[in-house]
């Protein structure tokens, strides 16, 4: 198994190529529904945070 660190150079490439791809494919095929929150310091990401909204009717 890779070390993810080492397998992904840049956050850009890690979010675009998994990220990404993923919450697209959870958003598509289920009643959750995921959104990111991005916060950077400059140019660098510093917290990245992905919420849930699970969308179940009361």
């Amino acid at each position: 198994m890779k070390d993810c660190q080492a397998a992904y150079d840049e956050f850009k490439f890690f979010k675009s190529q998994i990220l990404l791809k993923a919450m697209k494919e959870v958003n598509d095929v289920s009643n959750i529904k995921i959104k990111e929150e991005l916060k950077r310091t400059g140019r660098k990401v510093t917290p990245y945070a992905v919420q849930c909204d699970a969308g179940f009717a009361a």
